[in-house]
């Protein structure tokens, strides 16, 4: 099984490109799969808001115009719920 490589530099080149990120790294943790699997750890500017939850997807639900389609992200956790807000 192979598995496409990502560059430790360029990840933390991507998230420092972001206005509410001070400062970002990108370390090698164990990983029983890999041998060794990338972690980022961030550091926010003061007074940052940040997400509860991150989720990482191979490829996002998209309309015929390229938009992405939030309501097919909100699916699977609002399936539960009697009514649903899109």
């Amino acid at each position: 099984m192979m598995r496409p490589t990502l560059a430790r530099h360029r990840v933390c080149r991507l998230a420092g490109r972001r206005a509410a990120v001070k400062q970002a790294a990108v370390i090698g943790i164990p990983d029983p799969l890999w041998g060794e699997a990338m972690h980022a750890v961030v550091l926010l500017e003061a007074g940052s808001r940040r997400p509860r939850r991150v989720e990482f997807q191979d490829a996002l639900p998209l309309s015929q115009a390229s938009k992405i389609l939030q309501s097919e992200l909100r699916r699977p956790f609002r399936e539960d719920r009697a009514r649903a807000v899109d």
